[in-house]
C-alpha cells in the first residue's frame, strides 16, 4: 500500500456518532431481476479504521485507529478535527446491517428476486490503484408480506 494523493473526499460529523465521517464512501442499490429497474439507496459515510482482520492474521500491524476520526465538539468536549483515517493492508472496517444510514426504501416493492449492490467510492473521490474491486452483488429474495429477506446462493441475474 502506498501513499494516496489527490484525494478529494469530503468530511462531515454525523450524529449520533460525534466523530467525523468520509462522505459518499459507499452506495447501495437494489435491482429487480425481472425489470432491471434500480431502487437507489442512500450514500453513506464512514469513519475508517482497522477494526477487524477477517482474513486471518493481518500481514501488517493495525495502523488506523478510530481515535483518528476526531470529535464533532458535542459532549464530552470541544471539536477535534480528524487526524487520519484509512484501512491497513489485511484489515477491514466491517459495519453490520444495524449501522445507521445504510438503507434502501423497499416499501411497495413486489415479492421477487433482486440484486443488492454495494459500491465503495461511488463518486470516485479516492485515488486508487484499482477501481475494479469496488462493488459486490448479493442475490436476494424479498417478500414484504412476510417481512423476509433471504440471501440466495446463486449469482445475480441482471
Amino acid at each position: 500500500m502506498g501513499t494516496r494523493t489527490g484525494t478529494s473526499a469530503a468530511l462531515s460529523t454525523t450524529p449520533p456518532h460525534f466523530h467525523w465521517h468520509v462522505l459518499d464512501f459507499s452506495k447501495y442499490t437494489l435491482f429487480s431481476e425481472e425489470t432491471g429497474e434500480p431502487v437507489e439507496g442512500t450514500k453513506v459515510g464512514f469513519c475508517l479504521g482497522d477494526s477487524n482482520d477477517p482474513f486471518g492474521p493481518a500481514p501488517s500491524d493495525r495502523f488506523y485507529r478510530f481515535s483518528g476520526c476526531g470529535t464533532s465538539g458535542t459532549p464530552p468536549g470541544p471539536p477535534v478535527p480528524p487526524s487520519f483515517m484509512g484501512i491497513s493492508v489485511g484489515w477491514a472496517d466491517i459495519y453490520g446491517s444495524s449501522t445507521p444510514g445504510q438503507r434502501i426504501r423497499v416499501t411497495g416493492l413486489p415479492r421477487g428476486r433482486y440484486c443488492l449492490r454495494s459500491k465503495a467510492d461511488p463518486e470516485n473521490n479516492l485515488s486508487e490503484l484499482d477501481d475494479s474491486n469496488n462493488a459486490t452483488d448479493l442475490r436476494i429474495h424479498l417478500n414484504l408480506a412476510d417481512a423476509k429477506v433471504k440471501a440466495l446462493p446463486s449469482a445475480c441475474r441482471l
